[in-house]
């Protein structure tokens, strides 16, 4: 199984071409199903950022509510989480989240915004 994937990748590398030319006339030919398939994978994704948010709270002042929660990026940042969803890979979602504290919408402004002395 091992070999046959080793060989399936280097002839896809020979042929980029002609794949990516495969690639483009499935997509505009299957139209409709791709856009199916995009909106289940933006709800999938949707419900486990969602899911994570519910069973969170804010890890400076404790507030609870999930839709005022957001995820505030601790180590290098990729991407943005909100913009992100639906379009890369949930693990490669799950990896980014993994570099993020969860903060309320209050707390991650004042985190952004620092008191400035006059």
């Amino acid at each position: 199984m091992n070999n046959l994937k080793t060989r399936q990748q280097k002839w896809r590398e020979r042929n980029r071409d002609s794949v990516a030319e495969n690639q483009r006339k499935y997509r505009a030919n299957n139209q409709e199903k791709n856009k199916e398939y995009r909106n289940r994978k933006y709800q999938k994704q949707r419900e486990i950022v969602d899911s994570l948010k519910k069973r969170s709270v804010c890890n400076r002042c404790k507030f609870a509510d999930y839709r005022a929660l957001v995820f505030h990026h601790t180590a290098e940042k990729d991407f943005q989480i909100s913009s992100r969803i639906g379009k890369v890979g949930t693990k490669r979602l799950m990896e980014e989240i993994s570099r993020c504290e969860i903060l309320c919408a209050n707390c991650h402004t004042i985190e952004h915004h620092p008191v400035v002395s006059k």
